[in-house]
């Protein structure tokens, strides 16, 4: 599998984005390694992993991992070995997927890389979202670069921030953070009376197609090259969609997932106001979306690897 043209602008975007959020001078290029397993397994022993040199490397069996390890590449112009719960929670924390991993912090912030370590990632990306928010970037990047597990990790976390942290955070944060930066640098997509008509060219080699897939757990998922849009549904209720027929144009996923400008607090507050799901076809291309509340909404359309080919979509009010 390769990297369609725009995620590879993306990813540049990306990088730009985390070293400035951060405050992170970059005085180098960072090398990436995308789709070189061999290569990656070699090095990281798995599937993805930033070498010492700043060297980043993911696996085609793993794309979700790209963002992920290219936010340590930025940060380890700064430091590299950072504790665990910082330097991990901060690769998660950046990455464009949900996360609804609330724990104690205070539990896990001592223990160090490795296996003990690897059930917490999703747990620390909860904290440290809310915690450089918090502090802001200079004073999280203060922490960042001066914790160790010697003096003590969350007495460092305490210092910084106050005795209440983990209470604040319990507290404070919200049951799940929507994806970073959700519907950023997604274009418009008009509405043609009462529906939106997609007509796209899917093509790795073109910058309107992205791919692999990451705003997503389940990495089978990730192997689709995809087309995003912003869509601003003025009145809510049931959507008809309709697209091609598999058979000839190949399957063709669509999922929808509404914009937020603020994160729902509480679970029954994420259920009532953030939706992001696939949509379900039948056998005649059909499906149908409840829009259940007014505004924008984005909408991915994806397709598996492949050679170029032209495909479209329907939305509009289903009638009856």
């Amino acid at each position: 599998m390769s990297l369609s043209a725009r995620t590879l602008d993306e990813l540049e975007r990306f990088v730009e984005l985390v070293s400035a959020e951060l405050g992170v001078v970059l005085e180098r290029r960072i090398p990436f390694y995308f789709g070189f397993d061999e290569l990656a397994v070699e090095h990281c022993g798995w599937a993805a992993c930033t070498s010492k040199n700043g060297n980043v490397f993911a696996t085609s069996w793993q794309p979700t991992s790209s963002h992920h390890e290219l936010v340590h590449g930025v940060v380890c112009e700064t430091r590299f070995g950072a504790p665990a719960i910082l330097a991990e929670g901060l690769a998660v924390a950046f990455e464009p997927k949900p996360n609804s991993r609330r724990g104690a912090p205070s539990e896990f912030a001592e223990i160090e890389r490795g296996s003990k370590f690897t059930g917490y990632y999703g747990h620390a990306g909860h904290f440290v979202r809310w915690l450089h928010d918090e502090l802001g970037p200079a004073a999280f990047m203060d922490l960042y670069t001066s914790a160790e597990y010697q003096g003590g990790v969350w007495s460092a976390i305490e210092a910084a921030y106050g005795a209440t942290a983990e209470a604040d955070c319990l507290a404070q944060a919200p049951a799940s953070w929507v994806p970073h930066r959700q519907c950023a640098d997604v274009p418009f997509h008009e509405r043609s009376g009462d529906a939106w008509s997609f007509d796209l060219h899917f093509d790795c080699s073109e910058s309107a197609t992205r791919g692999p897939y990451e705003r997503t757990n389940f990495h089978l998922d990730a192997n689709y090259m995809y087309q995003s849009f912003l869509i601003d549904v003025e009145t809510p209720g049931t959507y008809r969609l309709e697209r091609p027929d598999w058979a000839t144009d190949g399957v063709i996923q669509v999922r929808v997932e509404r914009c937020l400008d603020q994160h729902p607090m509480t679970e029954q507050e994420i259920d009532d106001e953030w939706v992001a799901k696939w949509v379900w076809f039948n056998f005649q291309h059909v499906g149908k979306v409840d829009f259940a509340h007014p505004g924008v909404w984005r909408v991915d359309v994806a397709r598996d690897f492949g050679p170029p080919a032209d495909v479209w979509l329907t939305i509009e009010p289903a009638s009856g």
